[in-house]
């Protein structure tokens, strides 16, 4: 049996894979983490897979949102959100603290667009430099900064998450 992960976005979704292998609890579950693309697009999946199992039942179905979404989408069964906006605001967050949080500095390419676009630029910035420029960072690093920076929430996190999976596989 395997269990569906659906998340709003690519990065999400490897940021969830990154988060799960990460976990040093031997893995007895099957799951499969699909991006759809947009929060409202992974709720309208959920409602249609509770009437028509066309993922599995709805207690193998998990739906994990950017916590942005969280007051928009609290009340829905097997709704779960990271802990802080989404991957791209939070690394956005630390870069514009002071010092940028000890990360490197980027080379802006952003400049005149709005602030959704320019937090997924600075994140496309850090991992794509462009024809014939190195990434200043690579997802996983990424992810493993954001991590370490706010380690008791993305733990917490990952505990619900990993139970669950477990709990579906007993």
């Amino acid at each position: 049996m395997i269990t569906y992960i659906l998340v709003e976005d690519d990065v999400l979704e490897q940021y969830l894979t990154h988060l799960i292998n990460q976990d040093k609890t031997p893995t007895f579950f099957t799951y499969k983490i699909i991006y759809i693309g947009g929060a409202g697009n992974v709720i309208d999946l959920m409602k249609r897979n509770e009437t028509t199992h066309f993922f599995s039942s709805p207690d193998n179905v998990i739906y994990i949102l950017d916590g942005d979404k969280k007051e928009e989408y609290k009340n829905h069964k097997n709704v779960f959100f990271l802990p802080f906006k989404s991957v791209e605001k939070q690394l956005s967050k630390h870069y514009r603290n002071v010092n940028r949080d000890g990360l490197p500095e980027v080379t802006e390419t952003y400049k005149g667009i709005t602030e959704k676009d320019r937090i997924k630029r600075l994140y496309k910035d850090f991992t794509n430099q462009g024809y014939q420029r190195l990434a200043i960072m690579t997802n996983t690093a990424i992810f493993d900064f954001i991590n370490e920076n706010n380690k008791s929430e993305v733990e917490q996190f990952k505990n619900e998450l990993i139970s669950f999976l477990q709990r579906v596989f007993k």
